[in-house]
């Protein structure tokens, strides 16, 4: 059984590189920016909610499907906040969380994980921060 950790992942994706399997790596600057705690100034005052209603707001508007499972008793620990299909094939799965908020237990396992397998994985804050993510590439 792998237990899914800050070094394993980082040995992971060296392993990864070194085969040079494709879609599997993870960028250096990705991972250092998923691993790095957002500063208390990029974070949207008030709940998780309100962020998670106006990044759902503006997918909505701007044509991104999106999923959020409202079921929380019958879904999976951990399972990130929202998953947003953006355009050629980019998939974000976004982890919402308020200023003070931090991953629990079993959503920094599916973030490891997702990341692991080349997925993109943000931990977001911030409208500013998500809108920065969706123009990244």
């Amino acid at each position: 059984m792998v237990i899914f950790t800050e070094e394993w992942l980082i040995e992971h994706n060296e392993r990864m590189r070194r085969m040079a399997l494709k879609n599997v790596q993870i960028r250096e600057a990705d991972l250092k920016a998923h691993i790095e705690a957002y500063p208390p100034d990029e974070c949207d005052p008030g709940p998780e909610s309100e962020l998670q209603e106006r990044i759902e707001k503006w997918c909505k508007e701007n044509g991104f499907p999106f999923f959020h499972d409202r079921s929380r008793n019958k879904n999976e620990p951990g399972f990130p906040d929202l998953v947003i299909a953006l355009r050629d094939g980019r998939t974000l799965w976004i982890e919402l969380k308020s200023k003070d908020g931090r991953l629990k237990k079993d959503q920094e396992k599916w973030r490891l994980q997702l990341m692991a397998l080349g997925h993109e994985h943000h931990v977001i804050r911030s409208f500013k921060r998500f809108m920065e993510v969706v123009n990244a590439n």
